[in-house]
């Protein structure tokens, strides 16, 4: 056993100092291996500084952009989307009470007959509860903004959100009034 160790130790050092000097030993100055790896080297080391100018010039053109987009965000462009929340707040408020005093008079003209004027009524409810979490969501949002909470980029933000959030109502509460409407020619046109 001892044996077959030294003689694995011999090889094993041969082996080495023939691979070194393989490695070390070039007979001449242009050898084409050598010659190879430098220009691969070289190569790779000039794609990587044009990855690294490339990269700069792109984190100057997003932090460019990114002022742009700060300056847009500023507080004097939220008040817009907040008057625009605010009219579109008062005009549900009175589309919806509007709605809902059509659905009480045609209740009460029509004897008992509803003609589904019970599943309008029941979808004008679910559009007006969370008709009014948004209404007490823009009144949070607007005493935030008072206190100076947030900034001006988040003020537009969240005014932005909640207006997206209200035109989706908006648009199932004039559906329902096109609907309670067209429920009401119908009776009309039947009562003649």
């Amino acid at each position: 056993m001892k044996n077959i160790k030294i003689i694995i130790i011999i090889i094993g050092l041969c082996y080495s100092t023939q691979i070194r000097s393989q490695i070390t030993h070039s007979t001449t100055i242009f050898d084409t291996n050598v010659s190879f790896k430098k220009i691969g080297i070289s190569t790779l080391l000039g794609a990587e500084i044009l990855l690294k100018k490339r990269q700069a010039r792109l984190i100057q053109d997003l932090r460019k952009e990114e002022k742009e987009y700060g300056d847009k965000r500023s507080s004097f462009t939220s008040i817009p989307v907040i008057a625009t929340v605010f009219g579109i707040i008062r005009t549900l408020d009175n589309k919806i009470s509007e709605i809902e005093h059509k659905i009480r008079l045609r209740k009460s003209v029509s004897f008992g007959i509803h003609h589904g004027l019970s599943r309008h009524e029941a979808q004008l409810q679910r559009e007006t509860a969370y008709f009014k979490k948004l209404r007490s969501e823009y009144y949070k949002l607007l005493s935030a903004k008072a206190v100076g909470s947030g900034g001006g980029g988040h003020d537009y933000t969240a005014f932005l959100k909640l207006l997206i959030r209200i035109m989706n109502v908006r648009a199932k509460i004039f559906e329902i009034d096109k609907e309670v409407k067209g429920l009401e020619k119908a009776s009309e046109l039947l009562s003649r």
